[in-house]
């Protein structure tokens, strides 16, 4: 969660003195405060991803003896689902403040004191994003163990891949290898 704020003041003085042979016939002292602040509030969060890959059957076949060196071949079929989502919201409100005081003196009518004062306040409602994703696989591998051990493999994943967002899923379908 991260709390972001502003905050901004401006301060106008206006002076004004208007002398005529008579004597002072205006004085304004009057000064004009503006000050704006806002506040956002940011949240995310992500469930943690699933990377799931299981064998569901392994079959061994007869090994091949080529001169010392024994290759055992397998297969191995395995199923997986991989997954991850995350949530994001924002929110921002506002306030702005306009103060306006002092004093006015005109010859004709006296002093009077000067005075305003205005306030606004506004906000952006929440915005939820969500952004998600889950993936199904099939994989059948091949590969060829030099001694039962160890050895080169190749394998084919076929798949169905969900993804969404916060108007529409689309869903995808592939084949993919690797060596």
């Amino acid at each position: 969660i991260r709390v972001i704020g502003s905050t901004t003041t401006t301060l106008e003085p206006d002076f004004a003195v208007s002398v005529g042979l008579t004597g002072i016939k205006e004085f304004k002292s009057v000064f004009i405060v503006e000050s704006t602040q806002s506040l956002s509030v940011e949240a995310s969060g992500s469930i943690t991803p699933i990377d799931i890959k299981r064998p569901i059957k392994t079959i061994y076949f007869e090994p091949v003896i080529i001169g010392y060196v024994v290759l055992v071949p397998k297969f191995t079929l395995y199923v997986g689902i991989k997954g991850e989502t995350e949530a994001n919201l924002t929110a921002t409100i506002t306030m702005s403040a306009d103060y306006t005081a002092g004093v006015h003196y005109k010859k004709s009518e006296g002093w009077k004191p000067v005075s305003d004062f205005s306030l606004n306040f506004g906000y952006d409602p929440p915005n939820i994003s969500t952004n998600a994703y889950v993936k199904g696989y099939i994989n059948p591998e091949i590969s060829i163990l030099i001694y039962g051990v160890v050895g080169p493999f190749v394998n084919i994943e076929g798949y169905l891949k969900a993804v969404s967002s916060p108007t529409w899923w689309k869903l995808y379908g592939g084949i993919g290898a690797s060596a």
